[in-house]
């Protein structure tokens, strides 16, 4: 069976160049990859920034409700924050988590994870203070 059949995923990220890669922290990221999963594949849909990435607070609830109107289904993430992680889970969203790994996750690699069922989905909020 696929875990991961068709949904439309999000992912926090950060340009170097021209290539796309995982921000570290959902809410603070200066961009959101949306991506199409569909089986074993994937297509990046749009890029589009996040408005609320300099709100000293409540960023994670706009940018939790400005991915809902894209029909998200899924995130990807390092680290998110208690109010993003709640308010994504009570909307129906699963939150895949990225491993530790050493250095850069680009986009295409996290979504390969993803589609490979090697990302395991998060129970609770994984940023750290």
């Amino acid at each position: 069976m696929c875990e991961v059949c068709f949904v439309k995923a999000a992912l926090p990220a950060y340009r170097v160049g021209n290539e796309l890669y995982v921000f570290p922290h959902f809410g603070r990221a200066p961009y959101f990859v949306l991506a199409e999963v569909f089986g074993e594949g994937f297509k990046v849909l749009d890029v589009i920034r996040n408005p609320y990435v300099l709100h000293e607070r409540g960023k994670g609830h706009g940018i939790v409700s400005m991915l809902l109107s894209h029909n998200v289904d899924a995130v990807i993430v390092s680290e998110i924050g208690h109010g993003a992680f709640y308010a994504l889970r009570d909307s129906g969203v699963k939150i895949f988590k990225l491993p530790k790994m050493k250095g850069k996750i680009t986009i295409e690699k996290a979504l390969t994870l993803l589609t490979r069922g090697k990302l395991e989905e998060a129970h609770e909020p994984t940023e750290h203070h």
